[in-house]
Protein backbone atom coordinates (compact mmCIF):
# COMPACT_ATOMS: atom_id res chain seq x y z
CA UNK A 1 0.00 0.00 0.00
CA UNK A 2 1.34 3.45 -0.90
CA UNK A 3 1.49 6.03 1.83
CA UNK A 4 -1.56 8.32 1.67
CA UNK A 5 -1.22 12.08 1.45
CA UNK A 6 -4.47 12.78 3.25
CA UNK A 7 -3.80 14.04 6.73
CA UNK A 8 -4.73 16.84 9.09
CA UNK A 9 -2.12 19.09 10.65
CA UNK A 10 -2.48 20.62 14.09
CA UNK A 11 0.14 23.04 15.34
CA UNK A 12 0.81 23.58 19.01
CA UNK A 13 3.67 25.85 20.00
CA UNK A 14 6.73 24.65 18.03
CA UNK A 15 5.29 21.17 17.38
CA UNK A 16 3.29 20.12 14.31
CA UNK A 17 1.04 17.06 14.66
CA UNK A 18 0.29 15.28 11.38
CA UNK A 19 -2.74 12.98 11.83
CA UNK A 20 -3.42 10.49 9.05
CA UNK A 21 -7.05 9.91 8.19
CA UNK A 22 -6.29 6.82 6.10
CA UNK A 23 -4.20 3.71 6.92
CA UNK A 24 -0.45 3.89 6.41
CA UNK A 25 1.91 0.96 6.07
CA UNK A 26 4.15 2.28 8.86
CA UNK A 27 4.74 5.72 10.39
CA UNK A 28 8.43 4.82 10.66
CA UNK A 29 8.69 3.89 6.98
CA UNK A 30 6.80 7.07 6.05
CA UNK A 31 9.19 9.17 8.15
CA UNK A 32 12.23 7.65 6.42
CA UNK A 33 10.93 8.19 2.88
CA UNK A 34 9.98 11.86 3.09
CA UNK A 35 12.11 14.99 2.79
CA UNK A 36 11.55 16.96 5.99
CA UNK A 37 13.84 19.90 5.25
CA UNK A 38 11.10 22.46 4.62
CA UNK A 39 8.77 21.15 7.32
CA UNK A 40 11.49 21.39 9.95
CA UNK A 41 12.20 24.99 8.97
CA UNK A 42 8.76 25.93 10.24
CA UNK A 43 8.44 23.43 13.09
CA UNK A 44 10.99 22.38 15.67
CA UNK A 45 9.27 19.02 16.10
CA UNK A 46 6.95 16.99 13.89
CA UNK A 47 4.75 14.22 15.31
CA UNK A 48 3.21 11.65 12.97
CA UNK A 49 0.13 9.83 14.26
CA UNK A 50 -1.49 7.05 12.23
CA UNK A 51 -4.36 5.34 14.07
CA UNK A 52 -4.39 2.56 11.46
CA UNK A 53 -1.11 0.94 10.45
CA UNK A 54 -1.05 -2.03 8.09
CA UNK A 55 2.59 -3.14 8.16
CA UNK A 56 4.25 -1.73 11.24
CA UNK A 57 7.97 -2.15 11.88
CA UNK A 58 9.16 -3.57 15.19
CA UNK A 59 12.63 -4.07 16.60
CA UNK A 60 15.00 -6.66 15.10
CA UNK A 61 13.00 -6.71 11.88
CA UNK A 62 9.83 -7.97 13.54
CA UNK A 63 6.41 -6.90 12.31
CA UNK A 64 4.44 -4.66 14.66
CA UNK A 65 0.97 -6.23 14.76
CA UNK A 66 -2.10 -3.96 14.84
CA UNK A 67 -5.62 -5.27 14.47
CA UNK A 68 -7.48 -1.98 15.07
CA UNK A 69 -6.89 1.73 15.66
CA UNK A 70 -4.02 2.23 18.06
CA UNK A 71 -1.04 4.34 19.17
CA UNK A 72 1.42 4.47 16.23
CA UNK A 73 3.68 7.52 16.40
CA UNK A 74 6.93 8.94 15.04
CA UNK A 75 8.64 12.09 16.28
CA UNK A 76 10.93 13.93 13.87
CA UNK A 77 13.46 16.59 14.83
CA UNK A 78 17.07 17.76 14.57
CA UNK A 79 19.59 17.16 17.35
CA UNK A 80 23.08 18.55 17.95
CA UNK A 81 24.37 15.19 19.15
CA UNK A 82 23.35 11.55 19.30
CA UNK A 83 21.51 10.63 22.49
CA UNK A 84 19.87 7.37 23.66
CA UNK A 85 16.61 8.39 21.98
CA UNK A 86 14.99 4.95 22.24
CA UNK A 87 15.59 4.77 25.99
CA UNK A 88 14.18 8.27 26.42
CA UNK A 89 11.08 7.23 24.47
CA UNK A 90 10.63 4.02 26.47
CA UNK A 91 11.04 5.93 29.74
CA UNK A 92 8.46 8.48 28.56
CA UNK A 93 6.02 5.69 27.66
CA UNK A 94 6.29 4.29 31.18
CA UNK A 95 5.61 7.71 32.65
CA UNK A 96 2.60 8.18 30.39
CA UNK A 97 1.10 4.76 31.14
CA UNK A 98 1.70 5.13 34.88
CA UNK A 99 -0.23 8.38 34.85
CA UNK A 100 -3.06 7.16 32.67
CA UNK A 101 -3.63 3.90 34.55
CA UNK A 102 -2.61 5.18 38.01
CA UNK A 103 -0.44 2.08 38.36
CA UNK A 104 2.95 3.52 39.26
CA UNK A 105 4.82 0.24 39.73
CA UNK A 106 3.48 -1.90 36.89
CA UNK A 107 5.38 -0.49 33.90
CA UNK A 108 9.04 -1.25 33.23
CA UNK A 109 11.64 -0.96 30.48
CA UNK A 110 13.29 -4.17 29.39
CA UNK A 111 16.61 -3.04 27.97
CA UNK A 112 17.17 -1.82 25.39
CA UNK A 113 13.74 -0.30 24.71
CA UNK A 114 10.82 -2.70 25.24
CA UNK A 115 7.99 -1.28 27.36
CA UNK A 116 6.60 -3.97 29.65
CA UNK A 117 3.62 -4.27 31.95
CA UNK A 118 3.43 -6.58 34.94
CA UNK A 119 0.13 -8.45 35.19
CA UNK A 120 -1.53 -9.45 38.42
CA UNK A 121 0.27 -12.83 38.37
CA UNK A 122 3.65 -11.08 38.38
CA UNK A 123 4.39 -11.91 34.74
CA UNK A 124 5.81 -9.24 32.43
CA UNK A 125 4.28 -8.74 28.99
CA UNK A 126 5.30 -6.40 26.21
CA UNK A 127 2.98 -3.44 25.74
CA UNK A 128 5.15 -1.10 23.65
CA UNK A 129 8.39 -0.69 21.78
CA UNK A 130 10.64 1.95 20.23
CA UNK A 131 12.61 2.29 17.02
CA UNK A 132 15.08 5.04 16.16
CA UNK A 133 16.78 6.20 12.97
CA UNK A 134 19.52 8.86 12.85
CA UNK A 135 21.41 10.38 9.95
CA UNK A 136 24.03 13.10 9.80
CA UNK A 137 23.04 16.28 7.97
CA UNK A 138 25.86 18.82 8.00
CA UNK A 139 26.76 19.69 11.58
CA UNK A 140 23.60 18.18 13.11
CA UNK A 141 21.59 14.98 13.15
CA UNK A 142 18.19 14.27 11.68
CA UNK A 143 16.30 11.96 14.06
CA UNK A 144 13.07 10.02 13.95
CA UNK A 145 11.87 8.10 16.98
CA UNK A 146 9.08 5.58 16.44
CA UNK A 147 6.93 4.43 19.35
CA UNK A 148 4.13 1.89 19.29
CA UNK A 149 1.97 1.28 22.34
CA UNK A 150 -0.80 -1.31 22.40
CA UNK A 151 -3.91 0.43 23.65
CA UNK A 152 -6.66 -1.53 21.88
CA UNK A 153 -4.91 -4.69 20.63
CA UNK A 154 -6.85 -7.83 21.57
CA UNK A 155 -5.64 -10.63 19.31
CA UNK A 156 -2.22 -11.74 20.55
CA UNK A 157 -2.25 -15.11 18.73
CA UNK A 158 0.15 -14.02 15.96
CA UNK A 159 2.75 -12.55 18.31
CA UNK A 160 5.73 -14.66 19.38
CA UNK A 161 6.08 -13.26 22.89
CA UNK A 162 3.82 -12.48 25.88
CA UNK A 163 1.92 -9.33 24.93
CA UNK A 164 -0.66 -7.05 26.52
CA UNK A 165 -2.50 -3.83 25.79
CA UNK A 166 -3.70 -0.98 27.97
CA UNK A 167 -7.24 -2.19 27.39
CA UNK A 168 -6.48 -5.82 28.34
CA UNK A 169 -4.59 -4.62 31.43
CA UNK A 170 -7.46 -2.40 32.60
CA UNK A 171 -9.94 -5.12 31.69
CA UNK A 172 -8.17 -7.36 34.20
CA UNK A 173 -9.14 -5.00 37.01
CA UNK A 174 -12.23 -5.59 39.12
CA UNK A 175 -15.35 -4.46 37.27
CA UNK A 176 -16.16 -2.05 40.09
CA UNK A 177 -12.83 -0.30 39.66
CA UNK A 178 -13.10 3.19 38.20
CA UNK A 179 -10.50 2.40 35.53
CA UNK A 180 -12.02 -0.91 34.40
CA UNK A 181 -12.53 -0.72 30.66
CA UNK A 182 -14.30 -2.85 28.07
CA UNK A 183 -14.61 -0.34 25.22
CA UNK A 184 -11.82 0.55 22.80
CA UNK A 185 -9.96 3.82 23.18
CA UNK A 186 -11.36 6.26 20.65
CA UNK A 187 -9.27 8.12 18.09
CA UNK A 188 -9.68 11.32 20.12
CA UNK A 189 -8.50 9.57 23.28
CA UNK A 190 -5.52 8.11 21.45
CA UNK A 191 -4.59 11.55 20.12
CA UNK A 192 -4.76 12.98 23.65
CA UNK A 193 -2.27 10.29 24.70
CA UNK A 194 -0.08 11.12 21.69
CA UNK A 195 0.02 14.78 22.72
CA UNK A 196 0.82 13.89 26.32
CA UNK A 197 3.57 11.55 25.16
CA UNK A 198 5.13 14.16 22.87
CA UNK A 199 5.13 16.82 25.59
CA UNK A 200 6.70 14.44 28.11
CA UNK A 201 9.27 13.20 25.59
CA UNK A 202 10.47 16.70 24.76
CA UNK A 203 10.87 17.53 28.46
CA UNK A 204 12.82 14.31 29.00
CA UNK A 205 14.93 14.96 25.91
CA UNK A 206 15.94 18.34 27.32
CA UNK A 207 16.67 16.77 30.70
CA UNK A 208 18.99 14.16 29.20
CA UNK A 209 20.69 16.78 27.03
CA UNK A 210 21.61 18.65 30.22
CA UNK A 211 22.27 15.83 32.69
CA UNK A 212 22.62 12.58 30.75
CA UNK A 213 20.68 9.44 31.63
CA UNK A 214 21.74 9.96 35.25
CA UNK A 215 18.73 12.30 35.35
CA UNK A 216 16.53 9.21 35.35
CA UNK A 217 18.26 7.81 38.43
CA UNK A 218 18.05 10.87 40.64
CA UNK A 219 16.42 10.77 44.06
CA UNK A 220 12.67 10.61 43.67
CA UNK A 221 10.51 13.61 44.33
CA UNK A 222 8.05 12.47 47.04
CA UNK A 223 5.53 15.05 45.81
CA UNK A 224 5.39 13.51 42.32
CA UNK A 225 3.39 10.26 42.37
CA UNK A 226 4.44 9.43 38.82
CA UNK A 227 8.09 10.49 39.03
CA UNK A 228 9.37 6.96 39.55
CA UNK A 229 13.04 6.35 38.85
CA UNK A 230 12.55 2.59 38.91
CA UNK A 231 11.30 1.90 35.41
CA UNK A 232 14.34 -0.22 34.51
CA UNK A 233 13.49 -3.91 34.73
CA UNK A 234 16.08 -5.99 36.66
CA UNK A 235 18.04 -2.91 37.79
CA UNK A 236 20.36 -3.99 40.61
CA UNK A 237 19.88 -7.70 39.86
CA UNK A 238 22.11 -10.32 38.25
CA UNK A 239 21.23 -10.67 34.57
CA UNK A 240 22.50 -12.27 31.41
CA UNK A 241 22.34 -10.71 27.95
CA UNK A 242 23.61 -11.66 24.50
CA UNK A 243 26.20 -9.15 23.30
CA UNK A 244 25.67 -8.82 19.54
CA UNK A 245 29.12 -7.28 19.01
CA UNK A 246 31.05 -9.98 20.88
CA UNK A 247 28.65 -12.76 19.82
CA UNK A 248 28.62 -14.06 23.37
CA UNK A 249 26.46 -14.06 26.49
CA UNK A 250 27.51 -11.73 29.29
CA UNK A 251 26.44 -12.10 32.93
CA UNK A 252 26.68 -9.57 35.74
CA UNK A 253 24.83 -7.19 38.02
CA UNK A 254 22.81 -4.55 36.14
CA UNK A 255 24.37 -1.40 37.63
CA UNK A 256 23.01 1.31 35.35
CA UNK A 257 22.85 2.60 31.79
CA UNK A 258 25.67 4.65 30.37
CA UNK A 259 24.90 8.02 28.80
CA UNK A 260 24.72 6.45 25.35
CA UNK A 261 22.14 3.92 26.56
CA UNK A 262 24.49 0.95 26.91
CA UNK A 263 24.01 -1.65 29.63
CA UNK A 264 26.64 -1.53 32.38
CA UNK A 265 27.22 -4.82 34.20
CA UNK A 266 29.42 -5.57 37.21
CA UNK A 267 30.80 -9.09 36.71
CA UNK A 268 31.86 -11.59 39.35
CA UNK A 269 35.51 -11.31 38.30
CA UNK A 270 35.49 -7.64 39.25
CA UNK A 271 35.40 -6.38 35.68
CA UNK A 272 32.83 -4.02 34.24
CA UNK A 273 31.15 -5.04 30.98
CA UNK A 274 29.49 -2.50 28.70
CA UNK A 275 26.93 -3.90 26.25
CA UNK A 276 25.82 -1.42 23.60
CA UNK A 277 24.05 -3.81 21.20
CA UNK A 278 22.38 -6.70 22.95
CA UNK A 279 19.29 -8.87 23.05
CA UNK A 280 17.55 -11.34 25.31
CA UNK A 281 18.06 -9.63 28.66
CA UNK A 282 16.87 -11.90 31.47
CA UNK A 283 17.59 -12.78 35.09
CA UNK A 284 20.72 -14.88 35.51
Amino acid sequence: MDHPKKYVEIRHSDTCYRIFEQPVTSTHAYALKQDWTEALKNNRYIVLFAPLQTDGIGSHGRRWVSDKEDFHVNLIFYADKILPFSQIAAYTACQLLARETRQTERFKIKWPNDVMVEDWNGDFKKIGGCLTAVRKEGTRYWVTVGIGINYNLEDFSNIDQPTASVKSFLNSLHKKCELYRENDFTRDELFQSVQSFAELFLKNLELVQKNGLEAFYDKENPLDRFGSKHYWLYLGQNVTVFDEDKKAHVTGKFEKLTDNGALQLACDDGKTEIVLNGTGLKLA
